[in-house]
């Protein structure tokens, strides 16, 4: 009787430790000093790690509210999910095994990206666009009990960032800074490449390369694509609302992003692609039938019917529901 209520008690304290989940530690990625509108980034590792899906907010959310001390004004930003890798581009690429195209699609790139231990695996990438000292804490909400750590300070001070781009209050002929006094004028590339569905380097370096050769001619924009070849988070090799084995090209995109943001280059994401949705195996456009593989059309649970086509996607709840996690994960990150 006394091994049994050892058992019991065993599993009860079991229970209760994963029922609570707190911050273990903060550390600032960027500095803690800033220039306005510049990424401020902050590393988290919590007490707990073993979650069925870290990206479901509906399992657990992380975030953090940082208040501007002067004016009072709050901003909440959702964290993410982080995987980290070392980036080696100098080893051989097999995917240039051909000399006529280096996209060759089916052939892995084993040694570019690396995982490598992730002892922060949660980020909060924050923009401030005010100057003074903001304050900020962690918020972390699971099994319907929510911890707060204690509060952190950056200090923001003026930049020659000007901020994002947006369309005017006024005209939607012409899109403006933030602030919506200075007109932006977009001269640049849409960088469309094909990439692959299996893993390699060649998107990045091929988009380095323009952007790099872009800034050196005046170029000031790039249009680049989330598409299932390239930066595309959400695919067939997880499923739905999981992105543990794109954590890749999510850490490539992360790296056009730094790179943009060093050359001065405003970057139009399309964060959905058209190719998702066509089914084309045979014609002019044969090898575009990504609707097969779409984890949309796909079973997405036991519950959960699969979709007949494509245009169900814009009519059913349960797609609206993934598609907004994913919204929710690319604009955090």
């Amino acid at each position: 009787m006394k091994r049994y209520l050892l058992i019991l008690l065993f599993i009860s304290l079991n229970l209760r430790l994963d029922a609570q989940v707190g911050v273990v530690s903060i550390l600032p990625i960027t500095s803690t000093t800033l220039g306005k509108f510049q990424k401020f980034e902050v590393g988290i590792s919590l007490s707990q790690s073993n979650f069925i899906n870290p990206f479901n907010p509906n399992e657990i959310q992380v975030y953090a509210k940082f208040h501007h001390v002067s004016s009072g004004a709050i901003e909440t930003i959702n964290a993410f999910g982080f995987q980290d890798f070392d980036r080696n581009e100098s080893t051989v690429d097999p995917t240039q095994n051909n000399p006529c195209s280096i996209n060759a699609v089916g052939i892995q790139d084993p040694y570019y990206l690396t995982e490598k231990v992730t002892p922060l695996p949660w980020r909060i990438r924050f923009s401030p666009d005010r100057i003074g000292v903001w304050n900020y804490s962690v918020y972390v909400i699971y099994n319907n009990q929510t911890f707060v750590s204690s509060a952190q300070t950056i200090n923001v001070t003026t930049s020659n960032n000007k901020g994002n781009i947006s369309i005017g209050e006024n005209s939607t002929h012409f899109v403006y800074y933030d602030g919506g006094n200075e007109s932006f004028i977009p001269l640049g590339v849409n960088a469309m490449d094909k990439g692959s569905l299996v893993f390699n380097r060649a998107t990045y370096l091929n988009e380095k390369a323009i952007m790099e050769k872009l800034a050196n001619t005046g170029g000031n924009t790039i249009r680049i694509f989330m598409s299932p070849e390239n930066y595309g988070i959400e695919w067939n090799e997880d499923g739905l609302g999981k992105y543990f084995k794109r954590q890749n090209r999510a850490f490539n995109l992360d790296g056009i992003f730094s790179l943009a943001e060093m050359l001065n280059i405003k970057i139009q994401l399309v964060i959905i692609s058209n190719h998702e949705f066509r089914n084309e195996p045979e014609g002019a456009q044969a090898g575009y039938n990504y609707w097969e593989n779409n984890p949309y059309k796909i079973l997405v649970g036991p519950n959960v019917p699969s979709i007949n086509n494509q245009y169900d996607f814009f009519k059913n709840d349960d797609c609206f529901d993934f598609f907004k996690r994913r919204l929710r994960y690319i604009i955090s990150r």
